[in-house]
């Protein structure tokens, strides 16, 4: 799934960091505000997230599981929730409900009980899960209630629909299997807790509407994916079906833009006769009620585009470029490369700007480019890029060195000219995360063991 590949993305870029050694030095930007420390001075904040009166900041580090809450203004730590310490599929393992009282988090972290079998001729293995979907009080910090099959299953990953009143996990379930135990999906009902099983063996990222009334899900067989089938949250039933005109869609991962006029699609697509695991990458857009295709970008051999943002106009969608690691894909991956940031605009469904971000690199050296966050004004795009080599001397187990890794880069870019506005070097313990505070005053970006709050209160007035 697209959600496991997002955090391999990220940490091959960046390795799980270390703090061992002072980062390189970089002078403070005058933007800077306020650093809020971790309580694990090595910590991965692979996410962060305002509450919606924008006073506190959570950030989830990764993979000690521990989700602290800060006071924004005072820097006061308010809350730490103990999720679990482990590697997951994703950072994405916690999530705030959308009145911000209550933090939902999976046991994506668990790992499963294998043992070897043997039954007549078969050689089997058991596979005994354990995990769940646990919500807490924000305020109190006590724990509410815990979603959880009977027996246990091993949570991969979870999304919540915007509404807060439905998630859905993908897991796997505790059996004797001869391989690998299949994938399954549950939808979740927040308040009566009543589970039921969507689709099997969904070849791609389904996604709710804004609405949270339908889940779009892609299903196919092992020839490619077919078709995108609707589904109505409350009843199941299918609404309509969407196939699909090309073939060869070996994976696609689904997402609507804010206001539910567009369903984009960034997918993979495999010509007859092409090596196993070669892929070109897709942007489509269908208007989201009646199918039609009204865009479509394909990009070059063996990238991809990655996490897609809208801006609050519903007007700019904006997608970070990927390479994968070199030394697998080094034959087929373009000779010279730059990070870039794709801004597609929606309303005249036309390909408005490819920003480069970083300079031209090639031989053993690529780059990394994470998630675009759009100032709340809809103008404004942030996005940390970073120049990385192929090798990172001094890993200590799993770790890098931060002061090994070069500086990053945040860039702020106008989205109707695309042109880079302003240009800002990170000390090298910087990632490559950030989040804009709701009323686009502050933004939030993850390092190593804090997370630095900036002055972006001027943007507001673009």
């Amino acid at each position: 799934m697209h959600q496991c590949f997002l955090l391999l993305v990220t940490l091959c870029s960046v390795g799980i960091l270390t703090t061992q050694e002072k980062p390189s030095a970089v002078a403070k930007p005058k933007r800077w505000l306020r650093e809020l420390k971790h309580i694990n001075p090595k910590a991965w904040c692979g996410k962060m997230q305002f509450t919606p009166d924008g006073k506190e900041l959570l950030a989830g580090d990764y993979p000690e599981g521990k989700i602290q809450v800060w006071n924004v203004t005072s820097g006061e730590t308010r809350r730490l929730f103990e999720a679990g310490q482990g590697s997951r599929g994703s950072a994405e393992y916690f999530q705030l409900s959308p009145d911000g009282k209550t933090l939902y988090c999976d046991d994506s972290h668990e790992r499963p009980k294998i043992t070897d079998i043997k039954k007549g001729d078969e050689n089997l293995r058991h596979w005994e899960m354990k995990g769940a979907v646990h919500a807490w009080n924000v305020e109190t910090g006590e724990q509410q209630t815990t979603y959880q099959h009977d027996p246990p299953t091993l949570i991969i990953f979870t999304q919540y629909a915007p509404d807060g009143l439905t998630f859905f996990t993908i897991e796997e379930k505790s059996g004797e299997f001869e391989g690998h135990p299949p994938r399954n999906y549950t939808l979740w009902d927040v308040k009566t807790h009543q589970s039921r099983p969507l689709p099997d063996k969904i070849p791609g990222d389904l996604t709710y509407s804004p609405d949270s009334q339908t889940l779009a899900i892609p299903l196919g067989d092992q020839k490619g994916i077919k078709e995108i089938v609707f589904l109505d949250v409350k009843s199941l039933q299918v609404r309509r079906r969407q196939s699909l005109k090309q073939t060869g869609i070996t994976t696609l991962s689904l997402s609507y833009s804010q206001d539910g006029k567009w369903l984009i699609a960034k997918l993979r697509k495999k010509t007859d006769g092409e090596e196993p695991g070669y892929w070109t990458p897709q942007i489509v857009i269908w208007n989201a009620q009646t199918g039609e295709e009204v865009f479509t970008h394909i990009g070059a051999n063996q990238t991809d585009w990655i996490y897609p943002g809208y801006s609050s106009d519903h007007r700019y969608l904006v997608l970070s470029n990927w390479y994968p690691p070199l030394d697998g894909f080094r034959e087929s991956l373009p000779n010279v490369r730059r990070g870039s940031l794709l801004i597609i605009d929606l309303e005249n469904k036309k390909l408005a700007h490819q920003v480069m971000l970083t300079k031209p690199v090639s031989d053993d050296v690529s780059t990394t480019v994470g998630q675009a966050v759009i100032h709340p004004n809809g103008k404004v795009a942030a996005v940390i890029s970073r120049v990385m080599p192929t090798v990172v001397p001094d890993v200590e187990g799993e770790r890098i060195n931060v002061n090994k890794l070069p500086h990053a880069e945040l860039q702020l870019i106008d989205l109707a000219s695309g042109k880079i506005i302003e240009s800002n070097v990170l000390p090298s313990n910087y990632h490559t995360t950030c989040a804009f505070s709701p009323d686009g005053k502050m933004l939030a970006i993850g390092a190593v063991g804090s997370v630095q709050l900036w002055n972006m209160a001027d943007l507001g007035s673009r």
